[in-house]
């Protein structure tokens, strides 16, 4: 739960810094224009790992997001972590479910969740979601590694006897 809550104040921070060069006022004054309602944003991040370990991070993994049939794809940083920004008032919204898909190399993975926390940064509307991905070899190293042990077990069973 500590590493789940610290992704989520890694992930704020970062879009509020990424927002940073856009002052506020000139936000609310730009949606004003157009709407009555504030610009509602929505970030999905979360971390790409392998062996089913946190602390085991994968950087460099293609990532790729689906939210309410939207697609964003981004690739993760040095400490495994990646984010994507959905447009302002897209249909990924709080409540939206989200599906992550990430590879590597032989490993892949896949991890569902949904947008679950909601913050209001002056006239910015922000839902946040998290989805952490587990790497794992693809099947066929691992039919390999099965046949390799099977024919070890079987060697020293008739060997015995």
């Amino acid at each position: 739960m500590k590493s789940t809550t610290t992704l989520f104040a890694l992930v704020f921070a970062v879009v509020l810094l990424s927002l940073s060069f856009v002052s506020a006022a000139s936000v609310c004054s730009l949606t004003s224009l157009t709407t009555a309602s504030s610009a509602e944003v929505t970030t999905v991040g979360g971390t790409i790992y392998q062996n089913n370990n946190l602390g085991d991070v994968v950087p460099g993994a293609s990532v790729t997001v689906v939210c309410a049939d939207l697609t964003q794809a981004t690739t993760s940083d040095s400490t495994g972590n990646y984010k994507v920004l959905f447009p302002t008032n897209s249909t990924c919204t709080l409540g939206s479910d989200v599906t992550v898909t990430a590879t590597k190399a032989s490993m892949s993975g896949e991890n569902t969740g949904e947008v679950t926390k909601h913050f209001n940064v002056g006239c910015i509307s922000l839902n946040v979601g998290v989805v952490n991905v587990p790497l794992v070899p693809e099947f066929g190293l691992v039919a390999g590694m099965v046949t390799i042990f099977g024919a070890l077990v079987a060697f020293f069973f008739v060997r015995k006897n």
